[in-house]
């Protein structure tokens, strides 16, 4: 009977979609016009099961879609989503929350705690993108029909930021259903439907007329996966997209100059990062260009050969050059601003005669060759501005001082899976981006310094983007402290310690947080978001 219905449905919003005439805005068949926006995106969303990746265009995609208990403003603050109110016990062990009423799921099924309970057991089982946003949840369970219970494992005042990751989804229409059933049956409570989704060409979303909070204005969303750079701002300037993200810096130089289109950035908060893998065990011994080293070892295990590393590479030479200067520094991933930020912690200086020595005093030399080891980069070429190019140039800094670096450039669809935790054992040096919409550093450490096994994590749910394996007692004992701890100020000072500890380890590196680079046409108007999620409501139609 669900079945079914799903099908009826389909087929009704198939023959309500609105035609499309060339040169002009569609219309419906009864000849009203639609106010629609078209916009390109470097990759697709590649997936519809909300819990299956962590990754902001996928992200910014579903959540026009789905929605969550609670909702991040553009510039991050908590907002009420699905939930009304969120409150904590004296020492924030188990926290009470009560959800909106009267809340339809595109289906017309009514939402409630039986889907808050069931959405979180369906992410602990199968989300691999999220379940690190459950790991410190010890149980949940519905009160009544629209209160909810979660008690934690340790006590965590930061809670209602990770209540914002967890996607609601609708018991009555995926119990009992395969993996399958989920990507084909896509039902939220979100302000659009998804009308139509063709894999690397288009998704194509119509507003929820039904919608519980404010209808936004843009009838008929149309995302576009453009990977190539240079065609997504030529689709702009022919007219056929009203937004392009992730403008190389070239075209947005260039574009600056257009009267047609207009460049929107803003700062970011994604900060471009490198992980090493830190244990004496080969931690890839399935990459097709591993390590190599004269004795057989892991020279990233050793602190000052990290050091090494990131004393050989430009971050200066990377932010003028490659980024146009659209980018800022970032010694740490924690954004100046955010809790934990330490403004004493610096980077690294680009210093490649201390990297020699370094490199001489740990045991690795030049070889016959001129080379000390062997290494592999694995990094996107179509996720982050310019990311295939940092990638090279980081490859290069390293040759430079003797390290040999092969760099494995791979589109997103592919990247992300290679570099999966415990899985494929492909990976020992990481390029990628981290960003966190709380503003609260304790939970950039959960996931990327609490302590991570090479073959398992030292707690399920904690430390699940520590792809480097760095592991140290001190700093998990700080962490799990920080996110009991209620006092903001005091909070602050044990996450500055935090970062700290694992700046002088070497346990990451970062080079730079990039500016978000958009561009529009003339016929709308855009405010972006802090986290760099793309959302049709924030465009505006003049």
């Amino acid at each position: 009977m669900k079945k079914s219905l799903m099908v009826l449905l389909t087929l009704t919003m198939l023959l309500s979609a609105v035609i499309v005439f060339a040169g002009g805005q569609p219309e419906t068949a009864e000849g009203e016009m639609v106010k629609e926006v078209k916009i390109a995106l470097p990759g697709d969303v590649t997936t519809w099961n909300p819990y299956m990746r962590n990754e902001v265009i996928a992200n910014s995609i579903q959540r026009h879609v789905f929605e969550s208990l609670i909702e991040s403003a553009p510039d991050l603050s908590p907002i009420p989503g699905l939930a009304l109110s969120w409150e904590a016990n004296k020492d924030a062990s188990v926290w009470t929350i009560k959800l909106r009423e009267g809340v339809k799921f595109h289906n017309g099924n009514a939402f409630n705690a039986d889907d808050v309970v069931f959405s979180f057991d369906y992410c602990k089982a199968d989300g691999r993108g999220w379940a690190d946003s459950l790991g410190n949840f010890e149980s949940w369970r519905a009160l009544d029909e629209y209160t909810v219970e979660v008690k934690t494992i340790v006590p965590d005042v930061l809670l209602p930021s990770h209540l914002r990751n967890i996607i609601m989804i609708d018991k009555e229409t995926i119990e009992g259903t395969d993996p399958e059933y989920i990507e084909n049956n896509v039902v939220g409570t979100g302000r659009y439907k998804l009308v139509e989704y063709v894999k690397d060409d288009r998704v194509v979303l119509t507003v929820n007329k039904d919608y519980w909070g404010e209808v936004p204005e843009i009838e008929r969303v149309i995302f576009r996966p453009i990977p190539q750079a240079g065609t997504r701002t030529a689709s702009l300037m022919a007219g056929e997209v009203d937004l392009i993200s992730n403008v190389p810096v070239r075209d947005a130089q260039m574009l600056q100059s257009n009267d047609k289109v207009k460049v929107v950035t803003a700062a970011g908060i994604s900060t471009m990062m490198f992980v090493m893998g830190q244990t004496e065990e080969d931690p890839s011994p399935n990459a097709p260009m591993p390590i190599k080293s004269p004795d057989g070892s892991n020279p990233l295990a050793v602190r000052d050969v990290r050091r090494a590393i990131i004393h050989s590479v430009n971050e200066e030479e990377i932010i003028d050059k490659i980024m146009g200067g659209f980018a800022s520094p970032a010694p740490t991933p924690v954004p100046e601003g955010f809790n934990g930020y330490n403004k004493g912690v610096k980077k690294y200086a680009y210093d490649p005669a201390k990297a020699e020595k370094l490199l001489d005093n740990a045991g690795y030399p030049r070889q016959a060759d001129g080379y000390r080891f062997e290494i592999t980069l694995d990094a996107t070429n179509d996720r982050y501005i310019n990311d295939g190019a940092i990638a090279t140039a980081v490859a290069g800094y390293l040759e430079k001082v003797g390290i040999k670096c092969n760099p494995n450039l791979q589109s997103r669809s592919v990247f992300w899976g290679y570099v999966r935790m415990y899985e494929g054992f492909n990976a020992h040096f990481v390029q990628s981006s981290w960003s966190e919409p709380s503003a609260e550093s304790a939970i950039i450490a959960k996931d990327l310094l609490y302590s991570a096994y090479l073959d398992k994590p030292k707690r399920d749910g904690w430390g699940g983007v520590n792809r480097g394996f760095y592991s140290n007692e001190k700093v998990d004992e700080l962490i799990e402290k920080a996110l009991a701890t209620v006092d903001y100020k005091q909070r602050d000072k044990i996450m500055q310690e935090v970062w700290k500890i694992a700046w002088d380890d070497a346990a990451l590196f970062t080079t730079h947080s990039e500016d978000a680079i958009y561009a529009i046409s003339k016929r709308v108007e855009y405010s972006p978001r802090v986290d760099q999620f793309v959302m049709a409501w924030d465009l505006e139609l003049k």
